[in-house]
């Protein structure tokens, strides 16, 4: 990931596919990937990462993220929201990485407070890179400037300078 959220975005791609190849049946690699394509602006190359890798949504509820976000980059709102339940919801909400996907889907639709609903539970999980979420992932800046954004971000860089702080201290 360090790649990833340094913005480097063709060396994270090689990684990831190294990944894909080790695990091709398993819905991380496509969703990874399909993420960085999103992340440079190319989403022609994001669907066809997740078309190729024919995911079945019902068979995995990182599946069915990785169509949600395909579905809202795309601006197919009415596709994208056909694959969320409330027991899809429940599957996904304590982890800090697929909410954090599903928020880059919601910023994507200009579903701003849906988006932050799920961007304020992925750093409630851990997800505290704070020079990434405030400034470096593309997909949420629609979020940017927002005074409930720039709130969430405050309270993250403490925590984010605390997790510094405590790594340094050893």
């Amino acid at each position: 990931f360090d790649a990833h959220f340094s913005c480097e975005w063709s060396r994270a791609e090689g990684f990831y596919e190294k990944g894909r190849q080790l695990a091709p049946e398993h819905p991380a690699g496509a969703c990874v990937q399909a993420q960085i394509a999103a992340s440079t602006g190319d989403l022609e190359r994001m669907a066809l990462i997740i078309d190729e890798a024919d995911l079945d949504p019902s068979s995995h509820p990182l599946a069915a993220l990785t169509h949600i976000f395909k579905h809202s980059l795309l601006d197919q709102a009415d596709a994208a929201d056909a694959l969320v339940s409330e027991d899809w919801e429940k599957s996904v909400w304590n982890d800090f990485q697929f909410t954090w996907i599903m928020a880059q889907a919601q910023a994507a639709l200009g579903r701003r407070d849906e988006a932050m609903r799920w961007l304020e539970r992925a750093t409630e999980r851990g997800f505290i890179h704070y020079p990434f979420l405030s400034t470096g992932d593309p997909l949420l800046a629609s979020l940017r400037g927002t005074p409930r954004f720039e709130s969430l971000m405050a309270r993250v860089e403490l925590r984010w300078r605390g997790f510094e702080d405590a790594v340094i201290a050893g």
